[in-house]
């Protein structure tokens, strides 16, 4: 199964697990690179309101591990927070089996301390992926047992967003809450 696949999959998933409080599109293109894996937000009287996530999504399969970098998608997340998101999210699903050897704890390991202690200004959230019979995400794992909400990271305020002064940052935002039909409370006026 393809990125895509999974993207639409996960955004199911996510919204399944919020009992329906939120919207998503996966694979929302814009009118420059890079995509959108994962856009959603929240629903509040059938509306769509912010805040705005954006996520980067990368499933990691089988070998495929040893030949991606721990850092992978890390590039995308980072230029997706121009587009004048609130929150970018990168995330990472495993393909279940990966957890029975050491290779993905250390990818994780290693992702979460380039995060952290660079303060890279995204979210990190981590899923094992089961597509055997039906695709299926997981928070936990069970050999060995291990949550891994541990190593995620929550998303901080997107800092392109803080100062009026990235006037091309706030126009991609204003082309992207129109676009997407957000709901702002600016609208009422």
């Amino acid at each position: 199964m393809d990125e895509k696949k999974i993207a639409k999959k996960f955004g199911f998933y996510l919204k399944s697990k919020n009992l329906d409080r939120i919207w998503f599109k996966t694979n929302f293109l814009n009118k420059s690179q890079p995509d959108i894996d994962l856009i959603f937000g929240e629903l509040e009287n059938s509306k769509r309101i912010p805040p705005l996530y954006g996520a980067e999504i990368k499933y990691i399969r089988g070998n495929q591990c040893l030949s991606h970098s721990y850092y992978n998608g890390l590039e995308e997340t980072l230029a997706i927070l121009t587009y004048g998101i609130d929150n970018g999210i990168l995330i990472h699903l495993f393909e279940l089996s990966l957890f029975k050897t050491e290779i993905a704890f250390t990818y994780l390991k290693k992702i979460t301390f380039l995060i952290k202690s660079i303060a890279l200004p995204i979210g990190y959230q981590v899923y094992a992926v089961d597509i055997n019979k039906s695709v299926e995400f997981f928070e936990q794992v069970s050999k060995p047992k291990v949550d891994l909400e541990i190593f995620w990271i929550q998303a901080p305020k997107n800092p392109l967003l803080l100062t009026t002064s990235n006037k091309t940052v706030h126009e991609f935002r204003r082309n992207l809450i129109k676009q997407l039909k957000i709901f702002e409370e600016n609208d009422l006026e």
